[in-house]
């Protein structure tokens, strides 16, 4: 039973080529992150406007896929682009935040409600003017995995904009 377990755990692992997974991490000094001190209200809805780049600008399209997190609730995860809080995500969903062409450090820390600790992973991508990226968020909590994380991976533009369609939209509102 031990060794289907060790090679069940290693074969998940193995399948997740590129993924960027770090473990427990302080969201400030991780490249990217913003320092959040009033966490931001979430909430999603089916409603999906469409959306094409402005001239001169790129647009990130990040989304939140959690099939491997098992338990509830699903985590929220709150995204940094360069320092600065753009964007958040809970469960099966995506914001779309526009950016300058150029290299970019972008960033998630999943948001534990019950401990102060933060799960966070960082991702460099480097945006052209028109262009449209798909970056999914994995967070991990599954039988063979004793402990939680996240991490981020750039997608293919087709796998993303099909998963796009699959999932709600998230709205960030400040927190008041």
């Amino acid at each position: 039973m031990m060794q289907r377990s060790f090679f069940s755990s290693a074969f998940l692992l193995l399948c997740l080529p590129g993924l960027a997974v770090t473990g427990k991490a302080q969201m400030v000094g991780q490249p990217g992150c913003a320092a959040q001190n009033d966490p931001p209200k979430i909430t999603t809805t089916s409603n999906k406007p469409d959306f094409k780049p402005v001239p001169g600008k790129a647009l990130l399209v990040v989304l939140q896929n959690d099939d491997l997190y098992n338990p509830r609730p699903r985590p929220t995860n709150l995204i940094g682009l360069d320092g600065a809080l753009v964007g958040a995500t809970h469960g099966r969903s995506y914001f779309v935040v526009e950016a300058e062409p150029g290299v970019h450090h972008l960033c998630t820390s999943w948001l534990n409600t019950s401990s102060d600790d933060l799960l966070a992973a960082a991702l460099q991508v480097e945006l052209e003017s028109g262009g449209v990226y798909y970056v999914q968020i994995v967070d991990m909590q599954y039988k063979l995995i004793d402990s939680p994380s996240t991490g981020l991976q750039l997608l293919d533009p087709d796998q993303g904009e099909l998963m796009r369609r699959a999932y709600d939209l998230a709205v960030m509102k400040p927190a008041k």
